[in-house]
C-alpha cells in the first residue's frame, strides 16, 4: 500500500545568545560562534529524529561589555 508523501515544511527562527568569553582560551568570537552553531545542530538532530536539515549562520558577534 502506497502512501501519500508527508509535506516538510521551513522554519526560520531567530536566536541571540550571551556567553561568558573567555578570550584566553585559544578560540576567537567567531570560533566559539561556529562551535556554538554546530552544538545546537547536533542538538536538535538528536532531539527531533523529524528534521531533514538545520541551515545557521552567524549574523553578528559583539561584544555585550563594551559602552
Amino acid at each position: 500500500m502506497k502512501t501519500d508523501p508527508k509535506p516538510v515544511i521551513t522554519i526560520s527562527l531567530a536566536v541571540d545568545l550571551e556567553i561568558i568569553y573567555d578570550p584566553f582560551n585559544g578560540r576567537t568570537t567567531t570560533e566559539v560562534g561556529e562551535l556554538l552553531q554546530d552544538k545546537i545542530a547536533d542538538l536538535l538532530f538528536e532531539l527531533t529524529p523529524d528534521i531533514q536539515g538545520v541551515f545557521t549562520s552567524i549574523t553578528n558577534v559583539e561584544d555585550s561589555n563594551v559602552h
